[in-house]
C-alpha cells in the first residue's frame, strides 16, 4: 500500500516537472521568436527611413 502511494506521488511529481519544463521551453521559444520579429521590424523601419 505504502510503496504504491510513493510510486504514484513520484510519478505525478515527475510529470509535473516535465510539464513545467515543456511550458518553460514554449515560453522561451516564444520570447526568442518575439525578439526576432522585433529585430525584423526595426530593420525594416531603418530601411524605410533610409529610403525616404
Amino acid at each position: 500500500m505504502r510503496k504504491g502511494l510513493k510510486t504514484i506521488l513520484f510519478t505525478s511529481f515527475l510529470s509535473l516537472c516535465t510539464m513545467k519544463a515543456v511550458i518553460w521551453q514554449k515560453k522561451e521559444n516564444q520570447r526568442k521568436r518575439h525578439a526576432a520579429v522585433l529585430r525584423d521590424i526595426s530593420r525594416r523601419s531603418e530601411k524605410m527611413a533610409e529610403l525616404s
